[in-house]
């Protein structure tokens, strides 16, 4: 087989399968940032520092979550706090509570050096970036997934590849529910 052949199956074969890269899935994270005065943003290829994840404290554990898993972050401390208490809401309703280390000079490896740690993005306006200082809430938008619950513990998840309840081992059932229309009130029968 001479090179040409070779090289032109393994095109195909990397365009069967996809090329992935460590930014692919942060293309498509989309998210609101509420900053500290109310104002909304709407961003899409979210990142913090450069990845798709998120990083904070959580006593002496030091916790890292895909953006995918979570629902949002509020940052409940003041601008002036240089390790303000944050609390992510997860996909499947579970919240863990934490700090994020936002301060500059001598947090070493919190912030990455010197410099304040920053989500960036796109907006319909160009390049987005904003101290985490300057945030009140992250609100993030995933596409929706087929729901399932639990039968026994009733948590439900939107999250792909879930068949079992992770906290309780029981299988998953499809929640053939629409939250999208409002039922309209049924009338009485006096």
């Amino acid at each position: 087989m001479n090179r040409y052949a070779v090289l032109g199956m393994l095109l195909s074969l990397l365009l069967t399968v996809g090329i992935s890269s460590p930014w692919a899935e942060s293309e498509g994270i989309q998210a609101t940032i509420i900053d500290r005065a109310g104002t909304r943003f709407e961003v899409s290829s979210f990142q913090y520092h450069e990845h798709d994840t998120f990083s904070f404290s959580r006593g002496t554990e030091w916790k890292t979550l895909k953006f995918r898993r979570i629902e949002k972050i509020e940052f409940l401390g003041g601008r002036s706090d240089e390790e303000p208490p944050i609390r992510v809401t997860l996909l499947d309703g579970k919240t863990l509570a934490g700090t994020v280390r936002v301060g500059g000079a001598g947090s070493g490896g919190y912030t990455y050096g010197t410099s304040s740690p920053t989500f960036t993005g796109k907006t319909n306006l160009g390049k987005f970036v904003i101290s985490l200082k300057d945030i009140k809430e992250v609100i993030f938008h995933h596409e929706k997934q087929a729901v399932k619950r639990c039968p026994t513990c009733g948590r439900k998840f939107e999250q792909e590849g879930y068949r079992f309840c992770p906290y309780d081992g029981t299988k998953l059932e499809a929640v053939n529910e629409d939250t999208t229309k409002v039922k309209a009130p049924q009338p009485s029968k006096e």
